[in-house]
């Protein structure tokens, strides 16, 4: 009776289990289905949500590299327009200095010229001077002795 009773036991267990799991299987299709979709729904957001991160950081990221460049940029300007300014000064100075001393050596050559050419005047005045006297002598000898005759 024992074993009977063990048998039967194990019978009704071994059907129980049976029911319970074709019962379970029968609603499995749509257990996994809910499963299924909310676990795709649940990864999806999770990746919507990291995407967007990543998204934002890196939009983050490259307007902050962006004004680090226009800043680098606008420093490069600064230090290139300071270089040519210097630059431009020293030259235009070169320049005016240049100019001063070709001025100098023109001045002294025309101070030169004009002393020269003073003295070539001077000495034509003084040659005329003395042909124009020598002339009047010459008129006044002559006009004495004819008186004289």
């Amino acid at each position: 009776m024992k074993i009977k009773r063990i048998i039967v036991s194990s019978f009704l267990s071994f059907t129980l289990l049976s029911v319970g799991t074709t019962y379970a299987f029968s609603e499995s299709d749509s257990v996994i289905s809910t499963w299924y979709h909310n676990s795709f729904l649940e990864s999806s957001i999770n990746i919507e949500r990291t995407t967007a991160n990543e998204w934002s950081a890196s939009l983050q990221k490259f307007s902050t590299d962006i004004q680090l460049a226009a800043n680098k940029a606008k420093e490069q300007v600064m230090v290139f327009q300071a270089e040519t300014t210097v630059d431009s000064e020293e030259s235009i100075k070169k320049h005016k200095d240049h100019y001063i001393q070709q001025l100098q050596a023109s001045k002294e050559n025309l101070l030169q010229q004009n002393e020269s050419e003073m003295l070539i005047y001077r000495e034509q005045v003084k040659e005329r001077e003395a042909s124009q006297i020598t002339e009047d002598v010459e008129l006044i000898l002559s006009e004495l002795v004819s008186k004289q005759d």
